[in-house]
């Protein structure tokens, strides 16, 4: 495996969390995000932040605004996972 490759078989290798663990893993990213939210900067946003892994850079607004579009497309598998969850059970 190359470096900046991800390991896919040993993630989805990973046992499942007890059931209040992926509530307190993101209410700790919250306390977190916050913390970083009060300190962000225009200089934070407009400066070049390179992605070795990708031979990549970016402006650190496309960073934020490219890592939140990826967040929201795990909450939308989150949200179909629990529907379908949802209507197998009933």
């Amino acid at each position: 495996m190359s470096t900046g490759e991800r390991d896919r078989d040993a993630e989805l290798s990973t046992p499942p969390l007890s059931a209040p663990e992926p509530v307190e893993r993101i209410d700790g990213a919250e306390r977190e995000l916050e913390q970083y939210r009060d300190k962000l900067t225009l200089a934070d946003l407009t400066e070049i932040r390179p992605r070795p892994a990708r031979n990549q850079a970016w402006p650190g607004i496309q960073v934020l605004l490219n890592n939140f579009g990826h967040l929201t497309e795990h909450i939308a598998q989150i949200a179909l996972t629990r529907q379908l969850y949802q209507q197998r059970v009933r």
